[in-house]
């Protein structure tokens, strides 16, 4: 259970902000910690132990060891309990998967917290933009097999985590085919699905990695 979406800049702004200028002080971050702390507690007291729900922070900058580590300092050192780190990983954004690998190390063993790639992506296909998007870190083919290829990079990266703490990715957001007149994300070209709706190759590596668990 998230509390709240890549919140390394705080929740219920101005109130709860964190980081940036003028907000960076022990006093952001004491307000922020109680916001949190109070969403823990909303969790909890919606949840019972069979319910084997678990609390996870999410951090958007999946590849930054530094802004990593100033988010989850500052968060342990309000108190806030926790059971999951979430990060996003976006190339075109975040860089090489590399980079990810060694912040998922760095991260494990600073916190000895299980981790998950929440969201990730990579086009299938050529003709998409995105803001803000740095084309040289698309190393991977625009294809499906290229897709393919990058998923396989990124669960690879999360599950030599140390101590096993590479719990899992998910894909941001496999269902966002390419609808005719309307906005949707990377213009169709980030899902999981081709335009008929028929599973692309990188659908598949979830099963990869549980068949070659289970082996």
């Amino acid at each position: 259970w998230e509390i709240g979406n890549e919140i390394d800049g705080g929740l219920l702004w101005p109130l709860g902000k964190v980081g940036g200028a003028g907000y960076d002080a022990p006093e952001n971050h004491e307000r922020f910690g109680r916001l949190l702390k109070a969403g823990v507690r909303g969790v909890r007291s919606a949840t019972v132990s069979a319910d084997s729900v678990r609390v996870m922070l999410h951090y958007s900058g999946g590849t930054s060891a530094s802004g990593t580590q100033w988010f989850f300092d500052a968060v342990a050192a309000q108190g806030v309990p926790y059971d999951l780190i979430g990060f996003s990983y976006y190339p075109w954004w975040h860089g090489g998967v590399e980079a990810l690998r060694y912040n998922l190390r760095e991260t494990a063993l600073r916190y000895d917290k299980d981790i998950i790639v929440v969201e990730t992506a990579y086009p299938w296909r050529e003709g998409w933009t995105l803001q803000g998007s740095d084309p040289t870190a698309m190393t991977w083919p625009r294809s499906a097999s290229g897709q393919a290829a990058f998923m396989r990079s990124v669960v690879t990266a999360v599950a030599s985590t140390p101590g096993g703490r590479g719990a899992g990715v998910l894909w941001w957001y496999p269902e966002a085919i390419n609808v005719p007149g309307l906005f949707v994300w990377g213009n169709g070209a980030l899902s999981l699905f081709d335009y008929t709706g028929r599973l692309l190759p990188a659908g598949r590596v979830f099963g990869e990695r549980s068949e070659s668990s289970a082996r």
